[in-house]
């Protein structure tokens, strides 16, 4: 995404949505009262843990980002080149966002115990990457996208009219199967983008921090590689579109 782009009316807008969600969720985790906790541990170490008093909170983030990813999968046909800028964006403050949460939940309740938040900061880093890397293959998925319903209505016509199942298929496969899948990899890798931008929202230790991280970069990474149609490249053999899709990524090193 280039700068004008970002600092535009659109991007703006975007921006600062973003930011606004951002915002409400610091100022909710920053304000946790310290005598709701849970204390957890055996004899020989004890782990106190903030989560109760924001339960409803991740509860909620939870359930509303999950109907998301479904809305964004029904509608991505209709809003896909609205949905790719809205990723564009986040991808390029989702680090920032990260990291000023980092240092501001261990400023305010102590290194020790908010510095496996790092993960979350990593796994961000990377999945923000590859949404950066995406962009140029994102605008050929939303274009493919656009009529998934109308091509099912017309397969579904097809098939009122007598025409042969197998003669149906490829085109019901070509005009609505693939671009579907890219279509549900998007919102997984949408999905991914939002939950490690926006991991702060509860508390971790270690262990549970490093594997949310990689369980969502590597749903991430699933995502990124269905939403680039890399699935259909490799159907037809071009390894040249697989490679392009693979370095993407890595432009900013590489160039």
């Amino acid at each position: 995404m280039a700068l004008s782009d970002l600092i535009s009316f659109k991007g703006l807008i975007t921006v600062s949505a973003i930011l606004s969600v951002t915002i409400k969720y610091l100022h909710i985790t920053l304000n946790v009262n310290r005598n709701n906790v849970n204390v957890n541990g055996n004899n020989n170490n004890v782990t106190v843990v903030y989560n109760d008093a924001l339960a409803s909170t991740q509860r909620n983030f939870s359930l509303l980002w999950n109907l998301l990813a479904v809305a964004l999968f029904v509608t991505y046909p209709f809003f896909g080149e609205a949905y790719n800028f809205l990723l564009e964006a986040l991808a390029c403050v989702g680090v920032p966002i990260a990291l000023f949460a980092l240092i501001s939940h261990c400023m305010k309740y102590g290194v020790p115990r908010r510095i496996w938040q790092l993960f979350y900061v990593a796994g961000a880093a990377v999945v923000c990457l590859l949404a950066l890397g995406a962009a140029p293959f994102l605008d050929y998925t939303a274009s493919q996208a656009a009529p998934i319903y109308a091509n099912v209505v017309a397969t579904i016509d097809l098939f009122s009219k007598g025409v042969n199942l197998f003669s149906i298929l490829p085109f019901f496969t070509k005009y609505v199967g693939y671009p579907l899948i890219s279509a549900m990899g998007f919102s997984f890798f949408f999905l991914s983008v939002v939950y490690l931008v926006f991991a702060f929202i509860k508390e971790r230790d270690f262990n549970d921090s490093l594997r949310f991280s990689i369980s969502q970069v590597g749903m991430g990474a699933m995502g990124y590689i269905l939403a680039c149609n890399v699935f259909v490249a490799l159907f037809l053999q071009d390894f040249g579109y697989i490679k392009r899709v693979i370095v993407s990524p890595f432009w900013l090193f590489l160039s």
